[in-house]
């Protein structure tokens, strides 16, 4: 399988940092009884000291909201396991955000199917 590497460091950090978070949360962090989170994207800042992690849920089990500011609240257990795995001068700050896209691209969906079956009727 041949993976076209990104050609900026943050970007090159930034897949690194989704892949060690993968490993943390099912090594070290549970985090199950939120709900099955999935770390969607991750935007580094150029000088890689700050990244905003984007999450996405599959049957939450808390509001949205609550579910984000728990995993603010973990943001040192996540930074601490990031800082041993991360090659890297200076661990980055962890900022998590929601990412609703996928609930975007259901809504979107739903109104193309709408004038899908309206076109049908006339």
């Amino acid at each position: 399988m041949n993976v076209q590497k990104p050609n900026n460091r943050p970007e090159r950090v930034g897949h690194e940092i989704l892949h060690i978070l993968g490993d943390v949360t099912t090594k070290y962090i549970d985090i199950t009884h939120l709900g099955f989170i999935t770390f969607t994207n991750c935007q580094v800042t150029p000088d890689l000291k700050l990244v905003k992690i984007y999450f996405s849920v599959l049957s939450p089990t808390k509001e949205i909201k609550i579910i984000e500011r728990e995993l603010n609240r973990l943001r040192k257990a996540f930074r601490k396991y990031l800082g041993q795995q991360l090659h890297i001068r200076n661990t980055p700050d962890i900022t998590f955000i929601y990412d609703n896209s996928i609930e975007e691209a259901n809504r979107i969906n739903e109104l193309f199917a709408k004038l899908n079956l309206d076109k049908d009727d006339l």
